[in-house]
């Protein structure tokens, strides 16, 4: 579960080693696709079912990421942030694995590592050493998903 407080946007998740601050790249990853719980209201999804699910079979349950063909852990990423004009439409919609979305995320709030092609549909990785340090910190977080859809 992931706790963030409306007022100043701090977020901490429950690990397997007590409390943990998220950054604010692995919350722009969750909000991407997740489930929100939010108390006196009803549950919601930050992309509707139906249209993750067609997402997930446009792309064949794979990661769209260039080089990673994952089929665990998958995630629907927002190409264009629905805070920056995107929507929930398919053609802004892309499936990634958790590892490449969190990186997508990490990079695009500081530098462009990925890019869209046409159609915004695969974000591409440029294998920078940068990138390469970056995926391998993540890894070694230990933060527990709970409420992002990650198959």
């Amino acid at each position: 579960m992931i706790y963030e407080c409306s007022a100043c946007q701090a977020a901490i998740a429950k690990t397997d080693h007590g409390l943990k601050r998220i950054g604010a790249s692995e919350i722009e990853a969750i909000r991407c696709d997740a489930t929100i719980e939010e108390s006196g209201r009803r549950t919601r999804s930050t992309i509707p079912p139906s249209v993750r699910s067609r997402v997930l079979a446009r792309d064949r349950h794979r990661c769209q990421a260039p080089g990673c063909a994952r089929t665990r852990f998958l995630e629907v990423h927002h190409v264009r942030p629905v805070a920056r004009g995107g929507s929930n439409r398919l053609e802004n919609l892309t499936t990634l694995c958790s590892g490449c979305h969190r990186l997508q995320h990490s990079h695009s709030r500081s530098q462009s590592h990925f890019h869209s092609h046409s159609l915004g549909r695969s974000p591409a990785r440029c294998g920078s050493e940068s990138g390469r340090r970056t995926a391998s910190s993540l890894a070694g977080r230990g933060l527990v998903e709970v409420e992002s859809q990650s198959m």
